[in-house]
């Protein structure tokens, strides 16, 4: 029951994401297969396939806990965000070798961390740092608005490739009316 709801909540996730990845690129994906490794298979408009691999950029509900009840804060801080993000990063690429497609899509989804000082501090990575790790691409998507269902969109930061780098706000009829 509880992968059937985990799987339920990653097609909601890649389902967004898709979205925001067009605005973001003018390219249209759409789902063939959902698998593991990685989680979806995807296929461009030219018929080519592409795996995309999705990952929670989030504390344990453990240290979460701890920071609400000791430090009386709700958020992840950012600099743990971008040390996961690292780490993330690092543990999925070591298992890119045992995907199903030769081109993949990381996709770090953020649902904890302020996401501005995020993208600041995320920018600041060199590029060269994300080719090592076998992905053709590299987006974190802002996911906090559409957990607490503020939100039907992302916010979406390409990090890898350069071409790709730069955020892609919300859409239009997705921006709250009132602050």
């Amino acid at each position: 029951m509880d992968a059937q709801i985990r799987k339920g909540h990653e097609r909601e996730d890649v389902i967004a994401f898709i979205y925001a990845y067009e605005r973001a690129t003018g390219v249209n994906l759409t789902i063939e297969e959902e698998c593991e490794n990685p989680d979806f298979i995807c296929a461009r408009p030219d018929g080519s396939l592409i795996g995309v691999e999705l990952t929670a950029v989030r504390r344990s509900p453990q240290a979460a806990l701890r920071e609400a009840i000791f430090d009386r804060r709700d958020e992840m801080d950012v600099g743990d965000a971008l040390d996961e993000l690292g780490r993330l990063i690092l543990q999925k690429s070591q298992k890119i070798k045992g995907y199903k497609t030769e081109s993949n899509i990381l996709v770090l989804v953020s649902c904890e961390a302020d996401f501005g000082p995020l993208c600041h501090l995320a920018l600041a990575i060199p590029p060269e740092d994300f080719k090592a790790s076998g992905f053709d691409e590299i987006w974190i998507g802002d996911y906090t608005g559409l957990r607490e269902s503020a939100h039907r969109g992302i916010v979406l930061l390409g990090l890898h490739p350069l071409e790709a780098r730069g955020v892609t706000e919300r859409p239009d009829w997705d921006v709250k009316p009132f602050g």
